[in-house]
């Protein structure tokens, strides 16, 4: 009996109804044809609506009593408790109500079959094998691979009871198959949406009954049972609710489905956002602009996209292993995940391990604004001597070398070595042993610092001479060694669970959303009818605004985010706080470079009052094609627009008052009459001198001739490309 009542709920449900129904059937209590499934009877004026759920309930006589429990039982339960398909409460009862609805349509009204327990059953054991694959199973006495496990007992279904039989079993297959394709090959594989959702009315009233933990590779699969509850109790209903574990995990699950989304509102919200996510979190604390816009059902949570999306725009805060190069190690990521490109945020030597942020497809976009942000190290240095003022000696050499200081890069590094300044922002001695000539310390500083030459400088300033003996980096950028720091073997597995068992769970762990890189930057959200328009490059307006953070200066750096917390782009401010809080009109922020795909969000342009009369003018004649003033623009246009797609300089020359055709023809006839000065003849003279030798040193050329003079220029301005790109790479490189 405990292995019963710590069944998960809907097994032990469905196990104990189909026992209490087939019994009183098989014991003459209670008539079969009061249970079995009629569409006449269900589908009229006073419906027999129990038909629609009793015709699951009743097994096959004598051995197939027991047989049909027991693989009731057993597949439900384990696909209950272990599938990563049904990892949150309800989960698998919506699933169990999904197919019984399309067995009740297929086999039902299709077959006209009168009992669906078999095919229920069956649906079960295709879903486990598709969740096991590669596994064996055993079939009476036959061990074969699991994913053979249904066709065999629908082989057996036709050898025993007949074709029509065997058919009508085939439907739990077919409906298996279609919660398969709509929750996850279809999602995953076809980029649309999962339209079979768990309510949240099923998964408050499921909140209870937690799945147990399942260790797998690495980490945890689930929710692992609270301290405070025994693993051998039972999940039902016959506990308390408002026990203390039952409550933690309820607000848990609240937290977890909370929709997180800045929304319309009219007054100031009370609601605490201090545990929000990545860029929402403390979002209440941001100035407000307005309140009012009208929500699009684009986008998502950055936690919440599919997991394509999820890959594409992720980042990894990876554990460089020591010996391969950091190049290496991204290539290898890149063929693990197939992905289409990464990139790396800093440069680690071979020998350094710790923090390389390891950028995935969209979010290589960030790696220049990481591969700036600052760094810290932990550093082994070893003296070639004892040093006679000993630790405290050390330390007041450590702080002297802080600051901007001169470095020219190490003979090791595979860089121009060309003297360069690197600021030392902080450093910390953690421990010395003057006998063993070693030392630890900790370091911040810029990026592109050399650790092994200001260990060199040490040892000079100390007078004994030193040398690095190890490096480790605990932070590049917005990533340290306590957030969510994983391994090449954790990508490794995570990708295995998924390719072989479904289980995205591990792919999620180890990758971040690549808004974790900006969660230091200052916000502005963006209303969702603007986000597009920014995809695509426009300049953020003041009717585009809704929350900006306090303390924002002109040219600053700053993220454009949208109402849901995914990054649009990072922008160059051009309104300080003031001026956003103060101001009317103009242009907010600059895109620098833009993070989200385009038509993620639908376009919105061309909707508002100006753009609508500027529209009327071009129909009109009014405005050029390219909405340029000509002859009929009316002067009051002219005074008030402003183009703020063109520089300024341009802006002013469109503004000024076009010149009329006879005006323009009278000047030009002026100008052609007028004598040129002797400057200007001059220049015009020179110019032709030129243009007449250029074409004296290349007459005669053949075509071959000519052809290898271009391909030549063309080389040479590459190579000049390709050394200026080099020079630019080296003054950001990061190094030890």
């Amino acid at each position: 009996m405990d292995r019963f009542w710590s069944a998960p709920p809907v097994t032990r449900s469905l196990t104990a109804l189909t026992f209490v129904q087939s019994a009183l059937v098989y014991g003459g209590l209670l008539s079969g044809r009061y249970i079995i499934f009629r569409p006449g009877l269900v589908f009229k004026l006073l419906p027999e609506a129990w038909r629609l759920f009793s015709s699951f309930f009743l097994t096959g006589p004598r051995l197939d009593f027991i047989l049909d429990l027991y693989f009731m039982f057993k597949y439900g339960s384990a696909l209950e408790t272990a599938s990563p398909r049904f990892s949150s409460p309800g989960d698998f009862f919506t699933y169990v109500f999904f197919v019984a609805t399309v067995i009740t349509l297929a086999a039902g009204c299709l077959l006209d079959d009168v009992i669906f327990t078999h095919a229920l059953i069956i649906a079960f054991v295709y879903t486990f094998a598709q969740d096991n694959q590669g596994r064996k199973a055993s079939f009476f006495v036959v061990q074969l691979p699991v994913e053979f496990l249904p066709w065999a007992m629908l082989t057996w279904t036709l050898v025993l009871s007949g074709w029509h039989a065997a058919f009508s079993e085939s439907m739990g297959i077919v409906a298996a198959h279609m919660y398969d394709f709509f929750s996850r090959i279809y999602p995953t594989f076809g980029g649309g949406r999962n339209y079979i959702v768990t309510p949240a009315v099923v998964r408050r009233i499921f909140s209870g009954h937690m799945p147990p933990s399942q260790h797998r590779a690495y980490g945890t699969a689930y929710r692992p049972i609270p301290e405070e509850q025994n693993p051998s109790q039972g999940r039902g209903s016959f506990q308390s609710p408002w026990s203390t574990s039952l409550f933690k995990m309820a607000v848990a699950l609240a937290k977890e489905e909370m929709d997180y989304t800045i929304k319309p509102e009219s007054g100031t919200s009370n609601i605490s956002t201090s545990d929000w996510p990545l860029l929402l979190k403390n979002y209440d604390k941001l100035l407000v602009r307005t309140g009012h816009f009208t929500p699009i059902p684009a986008g998502c949570s950055p936690l919440k996209r599919d997991l394509k999306s999820y890959i594409n725009s992720g980042v990894i805060n990876l554990d460089k292993p020591s010996n391969p190069s950091s190049h290496e190690v991204v290539a290898w990521m890149k063929r693990i995940l197939r992905a289409e490109k990464t990139g790396h945020s800093g440069t680690l030597d071979p020998k350094v391990t710790g923090c390389l942020i390891v950028c995935i497809d969209r979010a290589t976009r960030l790696v220049k604004s990481q591969q700036g942000a600052g760094k810290e190290y932990v550093c082994v240095i070893r003296l070639h001597d004892k040093i006679p003022g000993g630790e405290a000696q050390f330390r007041r050499a450590l702080e002297t070398l802080t600051g901007a200081l001169f470095q020219r890069p190490p003979l090791i590094s595979a860089v121009k070595r060309q003297l360069r300044i690197r600021t030392i922002h902080e450093s910390k001695l953690y421990e010395f042993d003057n006998d063993r000539h070693l030392g630890v310390f900790w370091v911040s500083c810029e990026a592109g610092t050399y650790i092994r030459t200001l260990c060199v400088h040490l040892g000079l300033l100390l007078g004994v001479g030193a040398h690095m003996q190890e490096l480790r980096r605990v932070r590049s950028g917005a990533m340290d060694e306590n957030s969510g720091l994983v391994t090449l073997h954790d990508v490794l597995d995570a990708q295995w669970m998924y390719d072989n068992q479904r289980d995205e769970s591990y792919l999620r762990k180890v990758i971040k959303p690549l808004e974790t890189l900006l969660t230091t930057y200052k916000r502005i959200v963006v209303k969702d009818s603007a986000v597009n328009a920014v995809c695509y490059g426009a300049k953020l307006m003041i009717p585009g605004l809704l929350r900006f953070e306090a303390g924002i200066d002109v040219n600053e750096e700053v993220v454009l985010m949208t109402t849901k917390g995914e990054a649009i782009a990072i922008a160059i401010a051009q309104m300080s706080t003031v001026e956003l809080s103060t101001c009317d009109h103009g242009v907010v922020a600059k895109v620098k470079r833009c993070i989200m795909e385009r038509d993620l969000y639908p376009r919105r342009w061309g909707l508002g009052p100006v753009a609508l009369e500027k529209k009327k003018l071009k129909s009109a004649g009014k405005l050029d094609k390219y909405g340029r003033a000509n002859e009929a623009t009316p002067s009051k246009w002219k005074n008030d627009y402003k183009d703020y797609s063109v520089p300024e300089e341009a802006s002013e020359q469109l503004a000024v008052k076009p010149t009329p055709k006879s005006e323009v023809a009278a000047l030009t006839s002026e100008q052609a009459e007028a004598p040129s000065s002797p400057q200007n003849e001059m220049e015009v003279d020179e110019s032709k001198d030129d243009e007449k030798k250029k074409r004296k040193r290349h007459e005669g050329e053949t075509p071959e001739e000519r052809a290898e003079r271009k391909r030549k220029k063309k080389e040479k301005k590459e190579k000049k490309e390709r050394r200026k790109s080099k020079q630019e790479k080296e003054d950001s490189d990061d190094s030890d």
